[in-house]
Formats: structure tokens, sequence, C-alpha cells
């Protein structure tokens, strides 16, 4: 997962740590545009960097007040010719020395935000090779998926005609999904024009998506096995929002539906003003339905990630079935983010399986590690909420397929009804406090086809 703090511009900044590297200023008060929490701040680390030691910020105003920093505008600190533009978020990225920091509060209009860019993480190998909850300890483990879903395939639905969008650390040309690639668009720096995934996170959930499981006769396949793929490699923040702004745009040329997110960043602050929640709205708005990790930071309360904090977000915790058929020892897997959200919202939305999840490995990438249990050397199991939220869009597209009509909304209410109720909280010992249940496919596939203005026959 991604981590980043912030600050609030529009006034010069009081305090300049030299310590951790780190920029804190006290509160702003946004006046009509509401009020930041008292912990916002802004800082990074050496990490953070970039080769020549400057700082990737992301920058956005209000949508009452327009940039001072125009495009064609020469501004103190700013890169011209380094600029990404956001206009989904009304900003903009760039990179910024460590010494100009301070400075950019005396330029910019009052409640302009300053965030940082941050780099996509994804667990580190280390972590994933020592922890037990991330690696299966049975033997291979069994094949993981959504109850019920092989009844929804055997009745006709698989989502032939749909098209899931996965923002992630690309795609890998697998057998399983190099041919149901309708798009490739690589908005990191490096520009990659063919399928290429160097992490293997993308691969992974694009297969539990939608994988056709050719290379395992159909054992391991994605939910949505007939459902194609639009794959975009981001590896930023503002890189995400930019892909979200491109779904948007494309959206009517492609037929889009569904945006998988297997991503996310500590929420410090509320939907209404982080950037990345803000974009997630905004693709809602455009009728995108997009589906997004609760994140790996539980079982603490309060820890869902953005933009998963956002309320039209489809937000899917793991849900963890110990790898038994039985039912009285389930949980909701122990590092599944918990709410309520930085909001007080009640989130996750729906759970679905995420541990030891078996999917399509890139061979070469970072995750291509024997450490993982592996099938041959085409699939790996890893667990997680990244390994959870595909599945849900994978059900997502099959709703799409069943019922065309449905909006984000009703969807979510399908979901909703569609889940059993919450499972035990693993450290509570009593059901989730926010209560999101594990779905069951054909529940979901049935109350679509009955939200139809025009049922259709019965499927052979």
């Amino acid at each position: 997962m991604i981590v980043s703090s912030k600050t609030t511009l529009g006034k010069p900044i009081k305090q300049l740590s030299h310590r951790a590297n780190e920029i804190v200023t006290p509160d702003d008060d946004f006046g009509s545009y509401g009020v930041l929490p008292e912990e916002d701040f802004f800082e990074y680390g050496q990490e953070d960097l970039t080769s020549d030691r400057r700082v990737p910020v992301l920058i956005t105003f209000p949508d009452q007040v327009k940039s001072t920093c125009r495009k064609d505008t020469a501004c103190p600190h700013i890169p011209n010719d380094e600029r990404l533009e956001l206009p989904l978020v009304n900003g903009f990225s760039t990179y910024v020395e460590p010494k100009n920091l301070p400075y950019l509060a005396e330029f910019f209009p009052a409640g302009t935000s300053l965030t940082l860019n941050s780099k996509v993480k994804y667990p580190e190998i280390p972590q994933l090779m020592t922890d037990t909850d991330m690696i299966p300890q049975s033997g291979e483990g069994r094949v993981e998926r959504l109850p019920n879903i092989e009844k929804v395939w055997e009745r006709g639905f698989t989502g032939k005609g749909k098209k899931i969008v996965v923002i992630d650390s690309g795609i890998h040309p697998h057998t399983d999904l190099k041919d149901k690639v309708v798009e490739w668009v690589d908005f990191s720096r490096q520009k990659h024009s063919t399928m290429m995934d160097d992490y293997g996170h993308g691969t992974h959930v694009a297969g539990v998506a939608a994988g056709s499981g050719t290379k395992s006769n159909g054992e391991i396949r994605g939910i949505a096995p007939d459902a194609d793929i639009v794959g975009l490699r981001i590896t930023t923040k503002a890189e995400a929002i930019k892909a979200l702004t491109w779904c948007i745009d494309n959206k009517e040329r492609l037929g889009l539906d569904v945006v998988n997110m297997s991503l996310g960043e500590v929420a410090r602050r509320g939907h209404k003003f982080d950037p990345w929640a803000v974009a997630v709205k905004k693709a809602s708005e455009a009728g995108l339905t997009v589906v997004v990790a609760a994140g790996n930071e539980g079982p603490e309360p309060g820890s869902v990630s953005t933009p998963g904090i956002d309320p039209s977000a489809i937000t899917v915790g793991a849900y963890d079935s110990k790898g038994t058929p039985e039912l009285d020892d389930d949980t909701v897997w122990r590092k599944s983010s918990q709410g309520p959200t930085i909001d007080g919202l009640h989130k996750p939305d729906v759970l679905a399986p995420g541990v030891a999840i078996f999917g399509p490995l890139a061979p070469k990438s970072q995750l291509d590690n024997e450490a993982f249990p592996h099938r041959g050397r085409d699939y790996f199991a890893i667990s997680g909420t990244s390994q959870a939220t595909p599945m849900i869009a994978g059900l997502v597209s099959i709703l799409k397929e069943a019922n065309p009509d449905l909006d984000t909304p009703a969807i979510k209410k399908i979901l909703s009804k569609a889940s059993a109720p919450a499972p035990v909280h693993p450290t509570l010992g009593t059901p989730a406090p926010d209560g999101a249940g594990l779905v069951d496919a054909e529940k979901a596939l049935d109350l679509a086809l009955a939200a139809r203005k025009d049922p259709p026959a019965a499927v052979a």
C-alpha cells in the first residue's frame, strides 16, 4: 500500500523540521471548504526523493478556485516541463527541490493542497516470505472462489462482452491473459508500449478477475473468465488519478463498466479533500463502477485506505476460510483493514476470499519467488485485500452482463443483500463491527436478473 501525508497551503509554513526531512504546518481552516483534521501534515523521507533529490508532489485546488500556476504560466519553483496535468482533481503533479517547499505556500491561494505523490508500494517480499498469514501452510492449498460462482457459470453468465479495467503494476502476457487484453496504456514515465509487469501484482489481480484458466485446464480461472481486460500500468498516485481520467474519457469508445483498483494509501483526510478519493467519486459520477481494496492495515478499527474511503467506491475486505470447507472457523482475514473510515462511514462494503488466492505468475517479476505456493510455473498463491477485490470486480461485470441497466448504487445494494452475516472479527471474537459479509455469487445474480425491466428467458 502507498503511505503519504499532506499539508494545506495558503499561508507560510511555520515549522520546518530537518530531523526526518519533513515539513509540518499547523491547521488551516478551509472556511466554506471545511476543516482539515488536526493531524494533517506533509512529510517525506529519503526513499521518496527522485534520483536527482527532488520531492514528487501533487498540488490540487478546491473546485471553486482556479490555479494561479497554469500550464502556460511561469510559477516559482515549479518546473513546467515536468508537470502531469490532473484536471479531474483540479491540479497537477510535479517535482520540487526540498529547499523550495516552504515557499510554495506564499504563492498559492488559500485552500491549495500539497500531497506527496507517493510511489505505489506493494507488500515487501521479505514480509510476504515470513508472514504466515500471507502464505498458506497446508501444502498447495485449495483454489478459493466466491461461493456459488460455478453455478453462475453453469447458467451461462461469465462476463462475456464486458471489460474490466485493471489499474495496477502492469500485466504480463500470460497465456490466460494475453488474448483478453483489448487495450494497454502505461502511464508511468517509462511508457512501455507492450504488456509487461516487473512486479507481478497486476498480473495476479487481472487473473483473479478475468483469467481464462487455459494453462490450468480451467481449474484456476477468474471470476469472469470471458470478460475482456483493459490494462493500465501506473507507478504513482498521480498516475492512478490520470488513469481514472483516461477511463472516463474512453468509457463510451470502449464500453467500460468496471474499474479494479487493488491499491491504496493510508487515509489522512476525509474523502472530500483526498485527491485520490475525489478522482474515484468523479469516475463514479461518470458511470463507472470502481471496486477498491480496503487495505491490509487491520485488524485495528479505522484502518480503511483511500481511495476506498469514498462512499461511491465498492470497498472490499478479505475473508479467511482457514482453508477448510467448514464455515464455523471462518473469520475476517486478520490483516484486512477495518472500518469505520476516517469520515466515520461503514466500510468495507463487502468481503471476498482473500487468503492463499491462486492467480497467474509473471515470470522474473519481484513476486516470482519460490517461497510462495506454486502450481507449476504458471500460477502462485498470495493473500490480501488486493486478491479479494478483483473477485468482486469480476462479479460486478457478470451482474452488468445480466442486467446492463444496473448502476453502482443498485449494484452495491445487490451485493449487500447477497452477503452473508458478518463473520467473526479475528481479534474481537465477535462479528466484525462494520457488518460486511461474504458475497454469494448466485444470490447476487438472481437479484440482478430480478431487477431487469425486461426479464430474460431462462438460460439453458
